[in-house]
């Protein structure tokens, strides 16, 4: 840069008389430039990787919005399984609970059924009683009525 400036300050005290400054600053203050070079080079492989990417992005896009309803069916399929897991459980727990609710009701049938047993025990007792009293009167009665025929 240093070359350059002196350059600069050489051919100015060499000329003495600008003309043209546009041209002077162009000439010995800005770098030469290959503006289409540099266009070539640089601006373009940018461009064409900003351009690449954009088509990428656009075609991830598009992917993701056709596959929204598939996943949207795996969601509900997975609320389903967890639905049926879950009535699943409840029907393991329900299993249980009846059969505690049955073994009540049978004990308390088979209470009924023993209070039936004792009353019908009690009742066979007191048949018995009165069928001995009964059969002892009908054995009283045959004497008798041999007694009163003989007579």
């Amino acid at each position: 840069m240093a070359e350059k400036a002196l350059e600069v300050f050489n051919r100015a005290i060499g000329m003495k008389e600008v003309n043209d400054i546009d041209a002077f600053v162009r000439q010995f203050m800005l770098p030469s430039a290959d503006t289409f070079v540099f266009i070539r080079d640089t601006l373009q492989p940018h461009y064409r990787t900003l351009l690449d990417c954009w088509v990428a992005i656009e075609r991830a896009e598009r992917q993701v919005s056709l596959l929204n309803p598939v996943a949207d069916r795996a969601n509900r399929i997975v609320e389903g399984d967890q639905r049926i897991e879950g009535w699943r459980q409840l029907q393991d727990l329900v299993q249980p609970y009846f059969a505690s609710r049955h073994l009540t009701l049978l004990r308390h049938h088979e209470n009924e059924l023993s209070g039936a047993i004792e009353a019908a025990d009690v009742s066979r007792v007191a048949t018995l009683g009165r069928l001995a009293e009964d059969r002892g009167e009908r054995d009283q009665q045959p004497r008798r009525s041999d007694t009163a025929m003989r007579n």
